[in-house]
């Protein structure tokens, strides 16, 4: 067995002794809890599979701040999972009165990032997550009621993005609005379908961003509107994807994966209700592991680049704080 071999036999001894096991479920808050909190979610690949789904326990990181202003942020992670980015971003939200819920998708899945395998965990999953996430939260006594917000960052950007959609909302068992607001930076947009939204929407993308394109999401955008959300893109000039990540130098990733192809058989719409999400010529649907598997096979590429723009943290922040205060 060569060294390569028996690495990788090592890791997979390892990863087959460390199973995720949560904690106690909270139902309910009672207003002492702090630190890591697990809640019960629905672990649904796909919206249409849903009613047969199995229950999962996800895990959070809470802070209630002292002072507190009523109110509660839900924060989703993007791809490489919970890190620096966001917990930075918590301590920023909680310094303006919000507590804070930063989820972690992925270990309660066993799943460390999806930065090459983005079929390992959905955004589908992630957003009926957040919602139970929603749901946990307004059952603490110090958080009123229609209060939540969310923020969620690429994958978990998107993953926003879809819970503030009325039929999501709906299938998790909320009236919309669920969500008092979102605010999402750089997801991924490549979607068409005029999907209805009582949740205010403000998406952050850089110009420059080669991830997620921006294009997508003023594309989507204009579905949106025309269904009657309201939708606000704030455009970051030459930001990359992670422009927030103020300290990241700006460098290329060549092994992550992403879609930059438009074209028919590239881009996805959703049904209304969202029981349905095929290309737009029918060629791919993504319901299922093997069928989200074919098509990033077809549509995904490999190469990104990433960085922060230290430059826009002021213009970014003042821009959150008025979207989570609409």
């Amino acid at each position: 067995m060569n060294r390569a071999a028996r690495i990788a036999a090592v890791v997979l001894l390892v990863l087959a002794g460390c199973a995720y096991e949560p904690g106690p479920l909270s139902e309910r808050l009672s207003g002492a809890e702090s630190g890591t909190v697990w809640f019960e979610s629905v672990d649904a690949y796909d919206f249409t599979t849903d009613g047969a789904a199995p229950p999962i326990a996800v895990e959070g990181d809470l802070t209630i701040p002292d002072p507190h202003n009523g109110a509660a942020v839900v924060l989703s992670h993007g791809s490489a999972g919970v890190g620096a980015l966001h917990r930075g971003w918590a301590r920023t939200l909680q310094g303006w009165g919000y507590a804070t819920l930063t989820l972690d998708h992925f270990s309660p899945r066993e799943v460390i990032n999806t930065l090459h395998a983005q079929v390992r965990v959905t955004e589908q999953q992630m957003a009926l997550d957040i919602l139970n996430a929603v749901r946990l939260l307004e059952s603490h006594p110090d958080v009123a009621p229609g209060s939540v917000r969310v923020m969620g960052w690429s994958k978990g950007g998107t993953a926003g993005l879809l819970a503030a959609f009325d039929p999501v909302q709906r299938l998790a068992g909320f009236e919309p609005p669920a969500l008092a607001a979102a605010v999402l930076f750089y997801p991924y947009c490549n979607f068409r379908g005029e999907i209805p939204a009582e949740t205010p929407i403000t998406i952050l993308h850089g110009t420059a961003d080669d991830w997620t394109p921006i294009d997508f999401c003023r594309t989507f955008m204009r579905d949106l509107s025309a269904a009657g959300a309201a939708v606000t893109l704030t455009e970051i000039e030459d930001g990359l994807h992670g422009f927030d990540n103020w300290t990241a130098r700006r460098g290329e990733r060549p092994r992550s994966v992403t879609i930059r192809e438009a074209s028919p058989r590239c881009t996805l719409r959703l049904a209304p209700d969202l029981t349905a999400t095929r290309s737009l010529d029918g060629t791919f649907g993504v319901a299922s592991f093997d069928a989200r598997r074919a098509f990033l096979e077809a549509c995904a590429e490999r190469g990104v680049t990433y960085g922060g723009s230290p430059e826009a943290r002021a213009t970014v922040e003042v821009s959150v704080r008025a979207a989570l205060d609409p």
